[in-house]
């Protein structure tokens, strides 16, 4: 329990120091890949289910839900945006049950933009030549309960950016908690907590000429330090129907406070039928984001704003058992639109040594009807 004080007070702490919900500060910070939602399951809520979120998802919203992880689970997502192959992430993810109480999980993420034509100041139409913007994220969490209720953890993250001449890396950490009743779920989690980070490379210098016009010198193009974009999520669930497990109704709602932009709450919804079959839908809000453009009939949308919609398939792989858990495939798509640009789309598929079923499914039942 010294250890959860500890980690709550680092939360609490943290939360009092960060400057939040500040629109001022749009476009200070960098690296935002790290915002992005790139789990299936995830993306149908976007940023609404930090309270109850578990498994290996759980790393990128609140770690808290690591903990849950049984035997070992992997996650492979493919999301597209905006309805193109230029912009789209892979991300995979394994976790892995430590003991009777904890569990450790990786993820590696990977954003990539396509092709893009290299231009120079001498040949600003284009020297012949491409360059491809990577992005690159790799955590490593550990999660673990701390009693029959609380569950919390942390994340060290890895940040790579770069193209074929300029690049930053950076460090990043998460902390997670997450309070899980009977009905009732909530959860706090703060990410993205780092040192400021710069870009450096052959592509921050230049050859120049010396005054007298005789000699060739090369000067160094200084960069500034940008930030990391800092978020604080605090969100709470309820069931609302818990019917053994064979039928679930769950409400949840969430706030995210935005170092660096425009505060997020969130409201979304779950059904679900024998843990097998579940729907999502959600609808984030952001300050104004229903004011319409200069000049345009759409309202302002962000990528973390607006509606989701989520539709996972779980099948056991074998006879379905109450007292243990048992291997399980499970398909996950989620669909967001994000007008004028086009949609974004997130298809995973998971595999779980020793998924849990809810009772309602008998040792009996072979093929469990959805």
């Amino acid at each position: 329990m010294k250890r959860l004080a500890l980690l709550i007070g680092i939360v609490i702490g943290a939360i009092g120091t960060q400057n939040a919900g500040n629109p001022d500060r749009v476009g200070e910070a960098g690296a935002y890949e790290l915002v992005m939602v790139p789990w299936a399951r995830t993306a149908g809520l976007n940023y609404i289910s930090a309270s109850w979120i578990q498994g290996i998802e759980a790393i990128r919203l609140n770690v808290g839900g690591l903990a849950f992880v049984q035997g070992t689970e992997f996650n492979l997502t493919r999301t597209i945006y905006y309805a193109s192959d230029a912009l789209n992430a892979t991300t995979l993810g394994i976790g892995q049950r430590v003991g009777e109480e904890g569990a450790l999980g990786i993820e590696i993420f990977t954003l990539t933009a396509g092709e893009i034509p290299i231009t120079t100041e001498i040949q600003p139409e284009g020297t012949g030549g491409v360059f491809k913007p990577q992005f690159i994220n790799v955590a490593l969490a550990y999660a673990r309960h701390f009693s029959e209720f609380i569950h919390a953890g942390i994340v060290v993250r890895t940040i790579y950016e770069g193209i074929h001449d300029v690049n930053a890396s950076g460090v990043a950490f998460d902390a997670g908690v997450q309070y899980t009743a009977e009905k009732l779920h909530f959860g706090v989690s703060l990410r993205n907590i780092g040192f400021p980070v710069k870009y450096k490379g052959s592509g921050m210098s230049r050859l120049v000429l010396d005054p007298s016009g005789q000699y060739q010198m090369t000067m160094q193009i200084p960069t500034e330090d940008f930030e990391l974009p800092l978020l604080l999520h605090i969100g709470a669930a309820y069931d609302l129907i818990k019917d053994g497990g064979c039928k679930r109704a769950s409400l949840m709602a969430n706030f995210t406070s935005n170092a660096f932009g425009d505060d997020l709450i969130g409201l979304g919804a779950e059904l679900a039928y024998k843990e097998l079959a579940m729907f999502r839908i959600g609808y984030t809000f952001e300050k104004e984001v229903f004011t319409p453009q200069r000049g345009a009939a759409y309202s302002r949308l962000h990528l973390r704003s607006g509606l989701s919609l989520g539709l996972s398939l779980q099948l056991p792989l074998k006879k379905p058992d109450v007292e243990k858990g048992v291997p399980l495939v499970a398909l996950d798509y989620a669909f967001r639109p994000a007008a004028p640009l086009g949609n974004i789309h997130s298809i995973g598929i998971r595999f779980a040594m020793d998924a849990n079923l809810p009772k309602c499914i008998t040792a009996g039942e072979t093929n469990p009807r959805l």
